[in-house]
């Protein structure tokens, strides 16, 4: 019994372990190694273009212009290029800023002109009874002419604007993802060219647009 005991002991205490060696030596393998890296920038750079894909054709779709309704034309715009010109105090217009609101059918205007040139003149079809209101600045540099017109709309690209005396239609691009309007002519310059407008937000000038 005790050399049974024995046998069994001495065969337990000297049985070998599964030799992990070979396991040990696949992973640490410098070729399995480079290529396990391999599958995983494979897979990281298929999901990042994935997301990309889905990115780029959201931005396009935003991009996409939308039909002119009443509630796309809605809000308070600042004018920003003529004809592919900036329009600014620092700009070579006469026109320091303009801004319009467009609410439901009617819109209203506020145009900053320098006062100290005649090309003031020019560039409004003033005055007449369109104009509501004018208002010089302190110094005298500048005009504030406060003006109102109505429109309405012809089809999901072009609107009818009512201007004083005058009617006449203009063409419209609105981009929602970039807060731009566009209109083939400035609905109240005599400019030719491209206007394009910008969301304002908050309005300028001490006015909420709408008066």
């Amino acid at each position: 019994m005790q050399s049974l005991i024995r046998f069994f002991s001495w065969n337990t205490d000297t049985q070998e372990e599964p030799d992990s060696s070979e396991e040990t030596s696949k992973i640490s393998d410098p070729k399995e190694r480079r290529t396990l890296r391999v599958r995983i920038l494979a897979f990281l750079v298929c999901v990042l273009a994935g997301f990309a894909v889905i990115r780029m054709t959201m931005r396009a779709s935003a991009d996409t212009e939308s039909a002119v309704t009443q509630r796309a034309l809605n809000g308070v715009r600042t004018l920003h290029s003529v004809n592919g010109d900036p329009v600014g105090p620092t700009a070579a217009y006469v026109i320091a800023t303009q801004d319009i609101t467009f609410r439901d059918g009617k819109f209203h205007g506020l145009t900053m002109l320098r006062a100290d040139t005649d090309a003031g003149t020019s560039v409004l079809p003033f005055p007449d009874e369109t104009v509501t209101r004018v208002v010089a600045s302190a110094d005298g540099r500048w005009l504030n002419v406060y003006w109102d017109g109505t429109f309405s709309i012809i089809d999901d690209r072009r609107i009818e604007l009512r201007i004083g005396k005058a009617a006449y239609l203009a063409t419209v691009d609105i981009r929602p993802s970039q807060h731009t309007v566009a209109f083939n002519h400035d609905p109240i310059l005599t400019f030719h060219g491209e206007a394009r407008y910008c969301a304002m937000l908050p309005p300028r000038h001490g006015t909420t647009g709408v008066r």
